[in-house]
């Protein structure tokens, strides 16, 4: 039975990148954003809840996430994971 031929290659651009982002935000001059981002956050979701369907944008689903809303709990994943 012939093999077939597989070549792999490690590109290491995006890993020395990162690498230098590290480096740069270890020294100071560096910084992270977090959160929703307000491109991504006026973007409009369907959500459905125990009656319907609605459109909410992104922003206000994460924020009834991180705060917890009516009988929703919190659930947060900005706050809680670095408190």
């Amino acid at each position: 039975m012939p093999r077939s031929k597989i070549t792999i290659s490690d590109d290491k651009r995006a890993w020395n990148k990162l690498n230098t982002e590290l480096y740069l935000m270890s020294r100071g001059q560096g910084s992270v954003i977090v959160g929703i981002l307000e491109k991504e956050g006026e973007q409009l979701k369907k959500v459905r809840n125990q009656k319907d369907e609605i459109a909410a944008r992104l922003v206000d689903i994460a924020a009834m996430h991180e705060f917890g809303l009516g009988h929703s709990p919190k659930r947060s994943f900005i706050r809680e994971p670095f408190d």
